[in-house]
Parts: C-alpha cells; structure tokens; sequence
C-alpha cells in the first residue's frame, strides 16, 4: 500500500504549501501565508522557522492490487494543531466533525488535457475523525503518469463554513526500468497495473544493485592497477565505458516502455465502407486475391463452371484445358509468395490427378511463376494445397491469371475449388477475403484529401509520351514525402513515370500489393522546380516503343500511407489493441456519412411534385394537397366566451372540438331579454376553426328548461349570429345545441 503522511498548520486565515523533499535535504521547507499574523511553529519546546525532516514521513510503495484495502494505493494525511513533535497550534489535533467533507484535488501536467494540467478529484475517506486523519485511494488511471503529481486539501464544515486550500503536498510517480524479460506489453497492461509495478520495482532494484556490484568492482580494479601500468588504467576507463553504455540502454528502454505504456489509453481506429467481416481467421497475412466466383473464370473444351460456397465447381467432360481468371493482382520480383487453396475431387472425377494442376501465369508467353498439382488427392477427398515460390524479375508482364487445367491429359468429372489464397510468406495462413478491395477498401488511417487538380476529367484515353500533366492543389516541398496512386492500364513494355515540372525525375510507379491494375508511387523531392512548385506529369516511357494507356482514376497525398480514392468511409472501428483483424474493433457509422446521407437528394421532401415517402415524416406544418390541408390523426379544443355581452349574459360560450378536419361546436348561451328581434351577433370563429362555406351552416339550440327548439344559429362574414325562433321565450333561457362541420383551416396553435 502507498502511504503519504504529511503534517498541515491550519488556522482560518492559513494556507500552507509543503513542498517536495530532496534526497539530499535535512530539513523540510513549509511557508505559511497569513492575512493577520504567522502561527508560531515549535519541536520539542523551540520556536522553529524550519521543521527536522524526521517529522515528517514521506515514503511511496507499490503492492500487488486487490480487492480489499490494504491492496488499494492510498495516500493517508494527517492534520494537527499540537506542539511538540508535529506542527503546533492551541495544543489539539484539527478534530473533524460529523458531517465534515474532506474534497482532495491531484493535478498533474497532460499534454492533451485543457490546459495542460490533468486534475483528479476524490472525497476523502475519514478514517479518524478525533485525529483528522484521512485517506483516499487512487485511481488506476493516474498510476499510467510519471511525474510530479501537486495534490490540494480542502474542508467542508457541516455549519457551511469551509476551508479553501486547507493544505497543499506533492508527490512523485518515478518511472521503472524494464529489460528484457518484461512480458509483453498488452500483457503488462491487462494484468493489472499494480502488479506489473511491483515486477518493474524489483528489476530496477536488482539492476541498481547488479550496477553498484559493477561500479565497485570497476573502482577495486582501477585502485589496484593505478600501481601498476597506465595500460590497466585504460582498460579500466573503458570498463566505466561500457557500464555507462549499459545504463544508457536501460534508460532508453525505459522511455520506449513508458511510451508505449502512454499508447496503451488511446483507441485504436480502423475504417471501412462495410463492416460485414463474417467469422473468418484475419490472424494471418492479408489476402492478395479478389474472391474468386465463376464470373473471372474463363472456359472452353467443354468444361462448365459454377459457383459454389466460397468457391467454384469445375466439371470436366472428356476434356483438358480447364478454365482461367482474367488480371489477378501483379506479384512482386524478389519476394516470397505462397498460394493455396481447398480442393474437393469429386466422386464421378476420372482421369490422372497428378496432371491436374492449379497455376499463377503472366502473359504474354504464358509462363508458370507459382504451381502446384493434385498428385497427392484421392477421388473423393478434400484436402488444403499449397505451393511457395518467388521470381527474380517481372518484366514483359502485361497480365497475370490463374488457370485450373489437365496437363496435356484428357479427365472427365469434377473438382471444387475454394478459399484461393495468394499471400506474402512463406507459411500459408488462414483464408479471409482482401479487405483492400470493394466493399471494404479497409485503412488504419482516415481518408487522406485528394491533392490532384479536380478540373482533369477522367478517364484517360491515350497513346502519346505525356499522360497527364496538371498543377496539384499544393506545391511540392523538398524533403515532404507524397504518394501518388493511378488505376490504369499500359502496354507491356512500357512504365508509367512521374515528373516535377517536366524535368525532375521522381520515379516509376509500381503494382500494389492486392489491387489489380494499380499503380502507385511514394517519393521524397530533394528538387523542386521553381518556376512552377506543384506541376506534375506522367509519362510513358520509353518514348520510342509508345502504347496505347488509359487512367481510370489518379489521387496524390501527402505522407507515406495511401488511402482509398473514395469520398468518405461508411464505418470506423474503435478497439484497445492494434490489430489487423476488423472484429477486435467496435464498429459504428462515421459522422461524416451521416451528415452527408441525410443531405443526399433522396432524403429531402419538396413541397412541389410527386414524391413516394417511406416510413413516417415529421412535419413541421400542416401537409396539403392542392392546397387543401390533410387530415391529422390528433385532437384540439378551444372554448370561446360570446363577444355580445349586450344580449346575453357574460358566460355564454362555445366549446370548439376539431379532430382532423371534423369541428364539433358545442353550444350553451344565455338570452338577457325575452323574444329579442333580429338577428344578434355571437362571436366570430377562432383561427383553426372557420367552416370550409358559410353558406348553410347552422343548426337550433334547444331551451334546456323544456327541451323546446328557442334560438337558430347561423354563419356569415361576422361570424356566428343567434336569432329568436319560437314565439315565446323568457330572458335569462340558457340554450345549447351541437353543431358539426369540416374545416381546411391550418392546425390550430
């Protein structure tokens, strides 16, 4: 457990700062900061303007973490107001009372907080109220710093009063040297933090102790042979020499750790335009091949080809050709590759299985680089083949395929063929699909921007020496690595090469490993012109043998990493460790396809024009269609007290009720004066509620006393008007009556 005791003076208009003891110091240094007067500070009856380091105790030790409290980190504080040995006032330790809070800050320096200080904030556990002596224990997360942590007490009394800065203490986390029996680091960190401390305490005291055993030695030796010869003496020095050298090494490898220790806290991110990986095996090398169907075969000599699981069938019927690929992905000279695949010999195959053989070839000439055959296959059996081999040169090569044939032999029968697998290595590894190609395009990086000139209208179609010439969005700078990536095709003999202004060579763009008819180039300019910093040409060459070329596409980016000529990405994983396969990372849809998606012209709905709408809309106003509103599934209601306070009384109303576009009003005014003549008018109609015509609208209001027909409602431009139609009514008669129409008035607020 790590303890930290420290002893405050505390008074209400008191602040102590305790400062950092060094190893050679006899004394610790306080200072006190007092608005009114300096608390006297004594030890063993003395005044003291310094304090005897022995009073106070500062140590930090690393134990194996658990899950009880001695194996937690724990800083304990203690807090006095006594003489003698501990710092004095009134003769009584700074008692705690119930309901006190002890707030502890830890502030340390961090490049990526706000800032540049990271802060930690704790609520003290009292473990003595009597004493004042308090603890709290650390979190994992400050125990990854290495460095000089500043820590801030504060007090919270129950009568609302506090103490701001009751205290201030430092303390440091040092680093731990590492060698090379350290485990690996996703180990070192999962296993726990703690624990690995322990381990790296040990083997920087065993590497203290081996280097003290050392340095004595080396002093024994130059002490003897001092007497001796100015020889030993040397050889001596070079001893020191070489320990130096040592101990530089360790503390080299012991930043490297901390810095791969401070990696360990940041996600590591990948991207992809899908994020349908299945359950494959991702654990071995990429695959170079594009998942192979029946479409890239082609065949003839009656033999028929079909798809099957993650694979094709091939049936042979008395023939011996087979069937082959179009261009597959240009393998590299001077670079080990292995091939491989799982092979069923179906039960109806006749024929010589010896003389069955899978192929990688280029053309023209047809020349086998890698190969294997079905020798050891029994009809009936599945069973993995494999075949590793490399090239010294890949000149001439205009495309490269794979064949399935019967070498100069006549079968019949069939054979499937799945999981093809061209890799780099000399072990095959289990088979994935390439993740480089559609739909994934994978990356470890985000989309890099596309430093081309976006006015070149693609693609190219040409046989002349210059392919493309155009001012980048950049300017070219000595020593600022870029990279440029083309998909095109080219004549066998010819190359594709790059230029600065149309005289500084950068280089020829080579295959990429596992995209077919991709061509790219990484280069650093130690020249760049000067009259024209961001001109860059291709060019085929030579110039005496030209061809016809195309380009499909061509992106240049800054950096030594490409990354996909695509506009966005779909999908980004987030994961601990770094990993190439894509299910060690959670995956969800970036931000920006988001934001893109939803200002796509598919996901708007116009006011004008026939639109088909899936799911549901949220509309901010009343649809309409030819102008008139269309019905809500909702209910509103709005009760209106009569205008004509003349003739009736002040509480005659009407309840207007609207559901969609149906009005229900419901009557219930009151007459002041007996057989009123003419026509009164009641109100007019709220907004949301006007009838769709005037014309015909209205009803009778029934006397409520005998149930009697008493007053007929109409509409006009005024609104509402009430008229007398029976032949005897008393004043004060309370009527009331419904009335039920359509509206288009818009919804009402």
């Amino acid at each position: 457990m790590g303890m930290f005791k420290n002893l405050f003076v505390q008074s209400d208009r008191s602040e102590i700062e305790l400062f950092e003891v060094k190893d050679d110091a006899n004394l610790l240094e306080i200072k006190l900061k007092d608005t009114d007067s300096v608390p006297e500070i004594y030890y063993k009856g003395q005044r003291l303007d310094k304090i005897p380091r022995g009073l106070v105790d500062i140590s930090y030790h690393w134990h194996t973490r658990s899950y009880d409290t001695n194996g937690q980190n724990k800083i304990h504080i203690e807090y006095y107001d006594s003489p003698n040995t501990k710092l004095m006032k009134e003769n009584t330790p700074l008692s705690l009372a119930e309901g006190t809070t002890v707030p502890i800050r830890l502030r340390f320096k961090s490049e990526t907080a706000e800032g540049g200080y990271g802060k930690h904030d704790y609520l003290a556990t009292i473990e003595d109220r009597v004493n004042g002596i308090v603890s709290i224990v650390l979190e994992d997360n400050i125990l990854g710093y290495v460095g000089k942590v500043e820590g801030s007490v504060y007090i919270d009394f129950p009568n609302d009063l506090s103490l701001d800065t009751a205290g201030r203490f430092t303390f440091y986390i040092k680093r731990s040297p590492i060698d090379d029996s350290m485990p690996e680091l996703e180990d070192y960190y999962f296993n726990g933090f703690s624990q690995n401390i322990d381990k790296i305490e040990k083997i920087l005291a065993d590497r203290k102790l081996e280097i003290d055993q050392k340095i004595a030695e080396s002093e024994t030796q130059i002490d003897g042979k001092l007497k001796d010869t100015n020889d030993k003496i040397t050889k001596a020095n070079q001893d020191i020499a070489a320990l130096n050298t040592n101990i530089d090494k360790a503390n080299d490898c012991i930043d490297q750790t901390n810095q791969q220790i401070g990696n360990l806290g940041k996600l590591k991110k990948m991207y992809s335009n899908s994020i349908d990986f299945w359950d494959y095996d991702y654990s071995g090398n990429p695959n170079l091949l594009s998942t192979i169907t029946s479409d890239y075969f082609t065949t003839k000599d009656n033999v028929t080809i079909t798809n099957e699981n993650r694979g094709v069938k091939l049936t042979f019927r008395n023939s011996g050709f087979g069937a082959e690929t179009g261009n597959v992905m240009q393998i590299k000279p001077q670079t080990t590759y292995t091939l491989s695949a799982k092979v069923t010999v179906n039960e109806d195959f006749v024929g010589d299985l010896s003389k069955v053989r899978l192929t990688y070839r280029k053309f023209p000439g047809g020349n086998i680089l890698l190969g294997t055959n079905l020798a050891d296959t029994l009809v009936g059996e599945t069973k993995m083949i494999s075949v590793t081999g490399s090239v010294s040169e890949m000149k001439q090569v205009e495309r490269t395929y794979l064949r399935l044939d019967s070498n100069s032999q006549i079968v019949d029968g069939s054979i499937s063929i799945e999981y093809i697998k061209l890799e780099e290595g000399a072990i095959p590894t289990p088979y994935h699909p390439n993740l480089f190609e559609k739909p994934w395009q994978i990356s470890k990086i985000p989309l890099n921007e596309n430093l081309a000139n976006q006015s070149v209208v693609f693609p190219i179609n040409t046989s002349t020496y210059n392919l493309y010439a155009a001012k980048m969005k950049k300017k070219l700078e000595i020593e600022k690595t870029m990279t440029i990536t083309l998909k095109g095709t080219k004549p066998v003999n010819q190359s594709f090469k790059l230029f600065g202004n149309g005289s500084i060579d950068y280089g020829t763009l080579t295959p990429v490993n596992g995209l077919v008819d991709t061509w790219r180039l990484t280069f650093t300019p130690n020249e760049v012109a000067t009259a024209n910093p961001s001109n860059i040409e291709l060019y085929q060459v030579p110039k005496n043998t030209l061809g016809n070329c195309t380009i499909e596409w061509l992106k240049i980016e800054e950096g030594d990493v490409a990354t996909p000529n695509i506009i966005d990405y779909k999908y980004f994983g987030e994961g601990l460790k770094d990993s190439v396969n894509p299910n060690d990372y959670s995956w969800d849809i970036t931000p920006e396809y988001t934001e893109k998606s939803f200002a796509r012209e598919d996901c708007v709905v116009h006011n004008s024009g026939n639109e088909s709408i899936d799911g549901f809309k949220d509309f901010r106003q009343t649809p309409t269609v030819n102008d008139v509103p269309v019905i809500l599934d909702r209910f509103v209601s709005k009760t209106v007290k009569t205008t004509n306070t003349t003739d009736f009384t002040n509480e005659s109303s009407v309840r207007f009720e609207r559901w969609g576009r149906l009005v229900v009003a419901n009557f219930e005014i009151t007459n002041k004066s007996s057989n009123f003549a003419g026509w009164k008018n009641l109100m007019a109609f709220p907004k949301g509620y006007t009838p769709i015509s005037l014309t015909g609208w209205g009803g009778t209001l029934a006397n409520k006393t005998n149930r009697n027909p008493a007053l007929s409602v109409y509409a006009n431009a005024s609104g509402i008007t009430v008229m007398v139609s029976t032949t005897n009514l008393p004043e004060n008669q309370t009527c009331s009556g419904t009335i039920v129409y359509f509206t288009n008035d818009v919804w009402p607020n």
